[in-house]
Protein backbone atom coordinates (compact mmCIF):
# COMPACT_ATOMS: atom_id res chain seq x y z
CA UNK A 1 0.00 0.00 0.00
CA UNK A 2 1.36 3.38 -0.98
CA UNK A 3 1.37 6.03 1.73
CA UNK A 4 -0.30 9.32 0.98
CA UNK A 5 0.79 12.71 2.21
CA UNK A 6 -1.17 15.89 2.86
CA UNK A 7 0.20 19.38 3.41
CA UNK A 8 -0.74 20.97 6.71
CA UNK A 9 0.22 24.18 8.49
CA UNK A 10 1.48 23.47 12.00
CA UNK A 11 1.94 25.63 15.07
CA UNK A 12 4.69 24.08 17.17
CA UNK A 13 6.29 24.71 20.54
CA UNK A 14 9.42 23.18 22.00
CA UNK A 15 8.85 21.20 25.19
CA UNK A 16 11.51 23.24 27.00
CA UNK A 17 9.67 26.50 26.14
CA UNK A 18 6.26 25.50 27.48
CA UNK A 19 5.34 27.56 30.51
CA UNK A 20 8.45 29.76 30.35
CA UNK A 21 8.24 31.88 27.20
CA UNK A 22 5.59 30.13 25.09
CA UNK A 23 7.51 30.73 21.83
CA UNK A 24 5.59 29.25 18.89
CA UNK A 25 6.86 28.29 15.44
CA UNK A 26 4.77 28.09 12.28
CA UNK A 27 5.71 25.61 9.57
CA UNK A 28 4.23 23.50 6.79
CA UNK A 29 4.60 19.73 6.80
CA UNK A 30 3.77 16.88 4.46
CA UNK A 31 2.65 14.76 7.45
CA UNK A 32 -0.88 16.15 7.64
CA UNK A 33 -2.38 12.69 7.23
CA UNK A 34 -0.68 11.54 10.47
CA UNK A 35 -0.49 14.53 12.81
CA UNK A 36 -3.38 15.52 15.08
CA UNK A 37 -3.76 18.32 17.65
CA UNK A 38 -1.66 17.56 20.72
CA UNK A 39 0.70 15.10 19.02
CA UNK A 40 4.43 15.14 19.64
CA UNK A 41 6.64 15.45 16.56
CA UNK A 42 10.37 15.33 15.97
CA UNK A 43 12.11 17.85 13.79
CA UNK A 44 15.02 20.17 13.24
CA UNK A 45 15.03 23.62 14.87
CA UNK A 46 16.76 25.63 12.16
CA UNK A 47 16.03 28.96 13.84
CA UNK A 48 18.38 28.18 16.74
CA UNK A 49 21.03 26.01 15.11
CA UNK A 50 24.55 26.84 14.03
CA UNK A 51 24.88 27.10 10.26
CA UNK A 52 27.62 27.51 7.70
CA UNK A 53 25.68 30.10 5.68
CA UNK A 54 27.38 33.45 5.25
CA UNK A 55 25.49 36.72 5.85
CA UNK A 56 24.65 37.15 2.15
CA UNK A 57 23.04 33.69 2.00
CA UNK A 58 21.12 34.27 5.24
CA UNK A 59 19.76 37.58 3.98
CA UNK A 60 18.49 35.93 0.78
CA UNK A 61 16.93 33.02 2.69
CA UNK A 62 15.21 35.32 5.19
CA UNK A 63 13.98 37.68 2.48
CA UNK A 64 12.40 34.87 0.47
CA UNK A 65 11.34 32.84 3.53
CA UNK A 66 12.88 29.92 1.65
CA UNK A 67 13.49 27.78 4.74
CA UNK A 68 11.08 27.34 7.63
CA UNK A 69 12.28 27.82 11.19
CA UNK A 70 11.38 24.19 11.92
CA UNK A 71 11.40 21.15 9.64
CA UNK A 72 9.17 18.33 10.94
CA UNK A 73 10.61 14.88 10.29
CA UNK A 74 8.24 12.44 11.96
CA UNK A 75 5.47 11.91 14.47
CA UNK A 76 6.50 10.40 17.79
CA UNK A 77 4.24 7.50 18.76
CA UNK A 78 3.73 6.33 22.32
CA UNK A 79 3.53 2.65 23.21
CA UNK A 80 -0.28 2.91 23.50
CA UNK A 81 -0.89 4.46 20.05
CA UNK A 82 -2.62 2.17 17.58
CA UNK A 83 -1.89 4.22 14.42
Amino acid sequence: ARRQSRLVELELARVCDLGSNDTRYMTISHLGHLIRVGDTVLGYDLANCASTFDEHDLDRINKRRAISDVVVVRKLYSATDTE
